[in-house]
Parts: C-alpha cells; structure tokens; sequence
C-alpha cells in the first residue's frame, strides 16, 4: 500500500512500521524508567467504556521468569517444542509483563489486547524489543497455573490473559510480507 507524502517522519507511524516481534534478547535489563515509561503507556491506552479493565505484574525476577515460563512450557506441551532444541518460550527476554483483564467483562480481552499493543509501540520508540506470548494461557487456566496468579496478588475477579516480553534486541526481526487483498473500500 503506498504511502501518503511525507508519512515517513512521523515517529508513530514510523515507529508502526518499524516494531517487529523479537525472539532474541540480551541479557542487560531495561532500566526502571524505560519500564516506566512503557507501563504508563500501557494505562493510557483506550478501553471500553473508560473500565481500563487491565491489571499488568511486571516480572524482572530472573528465578520467577524461568519457573514461568517452564510451568507455561509444560502446560502447553512440551511435545510442541521437540523440533526445536533448546526452545524458550520467553527469548530470554529479562523482563515480562503478564497482563490480566476482568475476568466476566466482555471487552476486557480487547482492552488488554490494546494495552498490549500499546505497550509493544511504546518499546519499538524506545528501542526495546517485544513480543507478545499467548501460549501462557493454558497454563493460567489451569490448577498449575494458581500458584503464580497467587504470587500476582491480581484485584478481586482479574485473570491472566497473556504476557508480553521486552528487552534489548538480541539480532534482527523479519520483516514479513504483508498479505494482499485485507482491504475494501467502499
């Protein structure tokens, strides 16, 4: 899809354009104000009705980090991952936000879904690298799983939804082909 003239210097768009899911991380943490920043970013993203029907946990804990994702591993199955030797769910990624949503509220997954988003752009302008895990929520809905929505000390009536990793960039992020034929105009 061509672009408008000049498009190209704004940093939103540009930051848009420019925001790929990372799979490889460094090892340096994000410091606390770039974190910061992107939870902020995250609060001031739209929802419906103004709920703001979001929760976020953010985990730096390496220890809890690895236990994560190791319970998140064997929840969704492990079988999944035997093509892959030495599969980690997280990237090594120094920091996660889990983001939890209101459990019976009908737009709470849109809302955590935008907040998600937000927080990932936020990342890109900041050069940190994201990437949002789904595959956790097997584990979240699980008994296996009470034990860390325990440690999360959520609100009344909150659930983990999904998680999303953020750090350093650790190499490169494809670029992949967008698909033809997503739009209409009528």
């Amino acid at each position: 899809m061509p672009f408008h003239m000049g498009v190209m210097n704004n940093e939103v768009v540009k930051n848009i354009y420019k925001r790929r899911s990372y799979r490889a991380y460094k090892p340096q943490q994000i410091p606390k104000d770039a974190l910061d920043t992107i939870i902020n970013c995250g609060l001031n993203s739209p929802s419906a009705k103004n709920k703001q029907a979001w929760f976020f946990t953010a985990i730096q804990d390496k220890q809890l980090i690895e236990a994560l994702e190791a319970a998140a591993m064997a929840a969704f199955g492990t079988e999944r991952f035997k093509d892959v030797p030495d599969y980690r769910m997280f990237f090594q990624a120094p920091t996660i936000i889990v983001i939890s949503g209101i459990k019976d509220d009908r737009y709470s997954l849109i809302d955590c879904s935008l907040s998600m988003q937000t927080m990932c752009l936020a990342a890109e302008s900041l050069d940190i690298g994201s990437c949002m895990i789904g595959m956790v929520k097997p584990l979240f809905d699980s008994p296996e799983g009470e034990p860390f929505i325990k440690k999360f000390n959520l609100p009344e009536g909150y659930h983990p939804q999904f998680a999303v990793v953020f750090g350093y960039k650790g190499g490169q992020a494809a670029c992949p082909e967008r698909l033809p034929n997503k739009v209409n105009y009528l």
